[in-house]
C-alpha cells in the first residue's frame, strides 16, 4: 500500500509542476543588437477577410415564338438579372428597408436556354444581420440597345438562396403585346 501512496505523491507533485509550467509566462528572448524589434510598437491591426457567399443555380429561360421573332428581328438582346438581397434582423433599420447584397446580369439572345449563374457575390453591407437566409430576385427584360421600351412580359423568381440552389428556376417569357 505504501508503494501506491508513493507513486500517487510522485504523480500528483509531477502534474502541478506541469500546471505551475504551463502557467509561467513565456521567456522573453535576450535582446540583441541585430534585433528588428520596435519597442512598445503597436500590435498589427487584423483585418477580416471581405465574405462572400458562393451558391449557384441555373435558370430555364423559355420566349414565345413572337418574343423570339421581334427581338431578333430588331437585333434586340435580353438582359438577365438576379439581385441578392437579405431582410434586417429585428430592430436594424436600413433605408432601403433590407441589404442590397450584390447582383448578377448576363445578356444574351432571346432564345429558349439555360442560364447559369455562379452565385459568387461580395456581401459587403449586412453580413450577419440579415433575418434568415439571404434571397434571389431575377428580374428578365429587354436590354434597350434598339428600342427604348421594355418589350417583354416575363415571370420573376424571387426564392432563398439554399432553395435556388437545389433547383432550376424556370421563366417564361412573351411579347408585352401578348399580354
Amino acid at each position: 500500500m505504501s508503494v501506491i501512496v508513493h507513486i500517487l505523491k510522485l504523480v500528483s507533485g509531477a502534474a502541478l509542476g506541469l500546471a505551475v509550467v504551463a502557467c509561467a509566462p513565456a521567456a522573453k528572448p535576450a535582446a540583441t543588437e541585430a534585433s528588428t524589434a520596435i519597442p512598445h510598437a503597436p500590435p498589427a491591426e487584423v483585418v477580416a477577410p471581405a465574405q462572400t457567399t458562393d451558391i449557384a443555380f441555373n435558370l430555364a429561360l423559355k420566349f414565345s415564338d413572337r418574343a423570339k421573332a421581334k427581338i431578333k428581328e430588331l437585333d434586340e438582346r435580353v438582359l438577365v438579372n438576379a439581385m441578392y438581397y437579405g431582410a434586417p434582423l429585428p430592430g436594424i433599420e436600413t433605408e432601403e428597408g433590407g441589404f442590397n447584397l450584390g447582383e448578377e446580369v448576363q445578356e444574351m439572345l432571346a432564345e429558349d436556354q439555360t442560364v447559369p449563374f455562379t452565385g459568387t457575390h461580395r456581401i459587403d453591407v449586412g453580413v450577419g444581420q440579415t433575418d434568415g437566409a439571404p434571397r434571389v430576385l431575377v428580374n428578365v427584360y429587354t436590354a434597350r440597345r434598339v428600342h427604348p421600351d421594355n418589350l417583354l412580359d416575363c415571370g420573376i423568381v424571387d426564392d432563398a438562396l439554399p432553395v435556388a440552389a437545389s433547383v432550376t428556376f424556370e421563366i417564361s417569357c412573351k411579347l408585352i403585346e401578348e399580354s
